[in-house]
């Protein structure tokens, strides 16, 4: 994954919706696809982590499980609810500087529930968490 450079997310009562018609999450996938990368993150007004283009974006650093507040204008995605409701994460402000500290990154959404990231830029994650939270997550979904 990278940073989709050229556009910023804004951080208002509608930017928690997802649509289909939203340009950015359209250039940054664009971006994604012309710099051969599965995926690209959206930076909010305030140059920090809002989402990437089809999903919410959480960090494992530290033992601890990290993703974006509402109010740094991620989407109120389906998934990013069922593991806040499920498993102690913290909400809280994510900066560039984040992704290159972290232990594990993973993004979710109610498709592909959750895709680990193998790296950003020069720096490569492990998937020790991630998949156990997987099959946590399938576990508990099958029941």
């Amino acid at each position: 994954i990278d940073i989709f450079p050229d556009a910023r997310k804004s951080c208002d009562k509608f930017s928690n919706l997802k649509s289909a018609n939203y340009l950015p999450y359209v250039m940054a996938a664009r971006y994604a696809k012309e710099n051969k990368l599965n995926e690209c993150l959206v930076l909010n007004v305030h140059e920090r982590i809002a989402d990437a283009t089809i999903a919410n974006v959480f960090l494992l650093k530290d033992g601890a499980m990290i993703t974006p507040r509402l109010s740094e204008g991620c989407v109120n995605g389906v998934m990013r609810r069922y593991l806040i409701e499920n498993i102690e994460v913290e909400e809280k402000e994510i900066l560039e500087n984040d992704l290159q500290e972290a232990d594990e990154v993973f993004l979710t959404n109610a498709i592909s529930g959750i895709r680990w990231v193998k790296s950003f830029r020069d720096k490569s994650y492990a998937d020790l968490r991630t998949k156990k939270i997987y099959k946590e997550l399938i576990q508990t979904i099958s029941r």
